[in-house]
């Protein structure tokens, strides 16, 4: 009977992928592509919205900006400070105004409203940040007894990539290795090293949100 011991550098080539790129993308992208974002008429009812604005303010805001995450209970916030009755209102109104298909149309977007008379309303993609590495990358190491003889190659776990589910305030709250390692050891030991890991929550136009994040593809929660 022979023993190895092997250790996750050699095991995860995904591991090493998902932190490095993770810690080297600084940037926030939109959701979708402007070509390809659903019309104003996919997702807003404009008409309903705009006949249930409030009455524009000389001294308020020329416009109000409010995102729109379609999730089973759709929620939205606002981009901007704005005077708390105005902004709460078109918020309220945005979302009494949205399309039953909105949510298969787009996962979250951005409504503008222009308050200026005639109101106008527009929508355009949310920009989604990745979640950035707090803390450097663990190792997860683990055994394995098998028999073997002289000059014989140890064994070899299945490469893993994993899938981490990253809360709002940045802890991993989920792991799923797949098909794993081959080894209950090892798996256990990688997903007990991912679960320490810790990081700055992704943004959804500012707003932190619940993610996944799978080697370079990062993912919004629904």
């Amino acid at each position: 009977m022979r023993r190895w011991a092997l250790y996750a550098n050699g095991i995860l080539v995904g591991l090493s992928t998902l932190t490095s790129l993770a810690g080297a993308q600084e940037g926030c992208k939109p959701l979708n592509e402007v070509i390809k974002f659903p019309a104003l008429a996919t997702l807003v009812d404009s008409a309903a919205l705009v006949a249930g604005l409030p009455a524009p303010n000389a001294n308020g805001p020329a416009e109000v900006v409010v995102s729109v995450l379609t999730a089973a209970t759709a929620q939205a916030h606002l981009m901007d400070s704005v005077a708390a009755d105005l902004g709460a209102s078109v918020r309220d109104r945005v979302l009494a105004s949205l399309k039953p298909g909105a949510r298969n149309a787009v996962q979250a977007f951005r409504v503008r409203v222009v308050l200026n008379q005639p109101a106008s309303v527009f929508v355009e993609p949310s920009v989604l940040c990745d979640p950035k590495p707090l803390t450097p990358p663990g190792r997860a190491s683990f055994s394995i007894v098998a028999p073997g003889g002289p000059g014989s190659p140890p064994p070899r776990p299945r490469n893993v990539q994993p899938r981490l589910k990253i809360g709002v305030n940045g802890e991993v709250l989920q792991v799923d290795l797949g098909g794993g390692t081959g080894y209950p050891d090892g798996d256990r030991s990688l997903r007990q090293s991912l679960e320490g890991q810790r990081y700055e929550p992704a943004r959804l136009d500012g707003r932190p949100v619940q993610v996944w994040l799978r080697d370079k593809r990062v993912e919004l929660v629904r």
